[in-house]
């Protein structure tokens, strides 16, 4: 199964807007199985973005339940929680790098649209407090 970008940011989005005491059963989401949701699920927990339990419904099959995002995926969702500068860094980075990654998608934390045009330009800190010239 492939990694689907948009629907790691829509699970994120999802789970970080679960109500106290909620939480998140994987399910058909737009043109996502609840196989390919699970799947994503799983790949946020491996990531520690998400935090998970298991859960066991009436039916009695085993699943994995989204309970809340960590540290790291309250940061990475404010990376591409605007849905404008989601399209621009994801439009970046597919044409400068032929792909979307972890790190590359947190290396655009230096990057940010201008107000002409949507032409990259690169703040005085990344997120490392490193300066750039």
């Amino acid at each position: 199964m492939k990694r689907d970008w948009e629907l790691v940011r829509e699970l994120l989005l999802d789970i970080e807007g679960l109500e106290k005491g909620h939480h998140f059963f994987p399910h058909r989401i737009d043109e996502h199985s609840s196989d390919s949701v699970s799947y994503h699920l799983h790949l946020l927990e491996q990531a520690g973005l998400v935090e998970c339990a298991d859960h066991r419904p009436l039916s009695g099959e085993l699943v994995r339940i989204g309970k809340a995002l960590t540290l790291t995926g309250h940061d990475l969702l404010d990376l591409i929680r605007d849905e404008n500068l989601w399209i621009v860094k994801k439009a970046f980075l597919i044409e400068h790098l032929g792909g979307i990654t972890m790190d590359a998608l947190k290396s655009t934390m230096a990057l940010y649209p201008s107000d002409s045009g949507g032409s990259f330009s690169v703040s005085r800190h990344a997120q490392n407090d490193a300066l750039f010239n």
